[in-house]
């Protein structure tokens, strides 16, 4: 419609006008901010050169921190047992025992201290993604884009397998993200839709 009433050039130098501060605005944010990403990291790398170590107060002044003393990880056990990644895992409370969830559709409840597998659940789906142990030892849990919090009696299991689920708790309607027991009665779970 400009185009039929001749105002094309009026727009299009507009258009070149609002690009061209574009620029300059841009421009001047560059030479304001200019060093300013680097300050924190500049600081702790030119304390590091002078003492070697970190000055703590000036850590805790500009929110860093180093471990005291450091961390020294190493391997205690290996479990193998699943045949795909592994997304999820909860210690009992015990600090003995292990639930773990993993891509090829299996839980599984480990004795970290004899690396013996003590039961395995066959899930529904392999899109698990969260599991859970109850303190009493007595349940664990699963969830994942299935949308269902389901719960394993894991004491009256007869065998090392267990085949149904004890409870399936289905009000979510997006995946299960997350889930802990507070007590033997009681599970929270956390869902893609927003709510827990």
């Amino acid at each position: 419609m400009y185009a039929l009433l001749g105002a094309t050039t009026d727009i299009d130098d507009k258009l070149r006008a609002a690009r061209e501060e574009i620029e300059k605005l841009k421009m001047l944010i560059t030479q304001k901010t200019e060093g300013l990403n680097n300050r924190i990291l500049a600081a702790v790398a030119q304390d590091l050169s002078k003492t070697g170590t970190y000055n703590q107060a000036d850590a805790a002044k500009n929110g860093l921190f180093k471990l005291q003393p450091p961390a020294a990880f190493r391997l205690r056990r290996k479990l193998p047992g699943h045949f795909g990644k592994i997304y999820a895992l909860h210690w009992a409370s015990n600090s003995e025992d292990i639930v773990s969830a993993s891509q090829d559709g299996k839980l599984l409840v480990w004795n970290t201290a004899s690396t013996n597998k003590k039961v395995a659940i066959p899930l529904r789906t392999s899109w698990v993604m969260t599991c859970a142990y109850s303190p009493s030892r007595t349940f664990v849990a699963s969830g994942g884009l299935d949308n269902l919090c389901s719960v394993f009696n894991i004491k009256d299991s007869v065998g090392w397998e267990v085949k149904q689920p004890h409870r399936e708790l289905q009000q979510h309607e997006g995946y299960l993200s997350s889930c802990r027991f507070v007590d033997d009665n009681r599970i929270l779970t956390a869902s893609g839709d927003a709510t827990c």
